[in-house]
């Protein structure tokens, strides 16, 4: 029986977790906060109706003042001594702004947290079959090249705690390639049908067993 896979981020709250991977992000990628918060703002107005909103953007008429107001808002929910007040409502629009790999990184986090995998909805179409082949054994080749790494002494112990969640993440996205395969096996050869969200935001999720 498999355990939730536990990481150095267990002791955050969702929040400083959101905190720790925009600050990730900002670093690895050279990306501006008021970039980022550009790209929150536009997730938010795309998936929440005017009428449910809460959130307030900047209505400065100036393009660069206004981009540098929101990035405040944004920070400001990120703040340590306000994390408590992030808004609910624009969860998944921030969730959402982060590019791959980073985001899946994110969502694969949060989902562990409820015991879950994610892997990504598969796009469907005959002519992405070999394409689908290729992603799960570069995802498999880079899981088993990740754990070979372990296994340079001849052995898996805490000696390898600060690489195992590196590890563990390559062990995962494997998975969630073998699954998004599964899936297109059932569709397409055994004419299993599903009903299919909008692919550039939609995830599946399995439970992982205790």
């Amino acid at each position: 029986m498999r355990h939730r896979t536990h990481t150095d981020h267990d002791h955050l709250s969702l929040p400083q977790l959101l905190a720790v991977h925009f600050q990730r992000l900002l670093h690895e990628t050279g990306l501006s906060q008021e970039s980022f918060a550009r790209a929150v703002r536009e997730q938010h107005e795309r998936r929440v109706p005017p009428a449910a909103r809460s959130i307030e953007w900047s209505t400065r008429p100036d393009p660069i003042d206004c981009m540098k107001r929101d990035a405040e808002k944004v920070r400001r929910w990120l703040d340590d001594d306000v994390q408590a007040r992030f808004p609910l409502e624009v969860f998944e629009s921030f969730v959402m702004s982060f590019p791959d790999p980073r985001r899946a990184m994110l969502q694969q986090e949060i989902a562990a947290r409820a015991d879950l995998l994610v892997w990504p909805m598969p796009m469907g179409g005959d002519t992405e079959d070999c394409a689908e082949l290729g992603a799960l054994c570069q995802e498999a080749g880079e899981a088993i090249h990740a754990v070979s790494g372990l296994l340079n002494d001849g052995r898996i112990d805490a000696r390898d705690r600060h690489a195992a969640p590196a590890v563990l993440h390559e062990i995962d996205e494997a998975l969630a390639a073998l699954i998004a395969m599964r899936d297109r096996i059932e569709r397409q050869a055994m004419g299993c049908k599903y009903h299919t969200p909008d692919p550039h935001t939609a995830s599946h999720s399995l439970r992982r067993a205790k």
